[in-house]
């Protein structure tokens, strides 16, 4: 069955992580998670002025830098 937009919209939403599930995730402090941010050193997304990560960037990211 094809998914319905709202279907599509939470099926994204499951794939992004807040900067508390990203710092839990990662075992880092939230505000070094900000600093990554602010330094542009992590891709992240804004959506309405919220900071979210894509999880599957995130492992794209962190495959990099043990490169």
């Amino acid at each position: 069955l094809p998914l319905n937009k709202n279907d599509m919209s939470i099926a994204i939403l499951d794939d992004l992580l807040t900067v508390r599930e990203l710092s839990k995730w990662l075992r880092l402090s939230e505000s070094h998670i900000y600093t990554l941010v602010s330094k542009k050193k992590i891709p992240f997304n804004k959506v309405g002025g919220k900071v979210l990560f894509d999880k599957q960037q995130i492992k794209n990211w962190i495959e990099a830098q043990s490169n």
